[in-house]
């Protein structure tokens, strides 16, 4: 019972992984032009500059409050933080594809 317990641990602490890269992914960027020729592009680029501190400073806070959780057994807590940082590094790839026109 132990070694699942470990093994979910590190499954959940895999989304903190896979968040942090899809933030890397949208800080590269896609290749393609901005489409200018909308007003929603304010928008979503100031989202995108929400969403981009967020990730960078807030997903190494997201680890470390999720580690410290597993260790005292709050696992809804840890488990909360694991997919907020799956859902920070999702919501700015949507964002950034979005913001480009990607298919010319």
């Amino acid at each position: 019972m132990n070694n699942l317990f470990k093994t979910s641990t590190l499954l959940f602490l895999s989304l903190h992984a896979a968040g942090f890269m899809l933030s890397v992914f949208t800080v590269l960027g896609f290749p393609g032009q901005i489409n200018k020729e909308t007003v929603f592009i304010t928008t979503l680029s100031k989202i995108l500059d929400v969403l981009l501190i967020a990730a960078w400073k807030g997903i190494p806070w997201l680890v470390a409050g999720s580690v410290i959780a597993f260790y005292f057994k709050y696992d809804i807590i840890a488990k909360s933080f694991c997919f907020l940082s799956l859902g920070i590094g999702i919501g700015l790839v949507i964002t950034l594809i979005t913001l480009y026109n990607v298919i010319p």
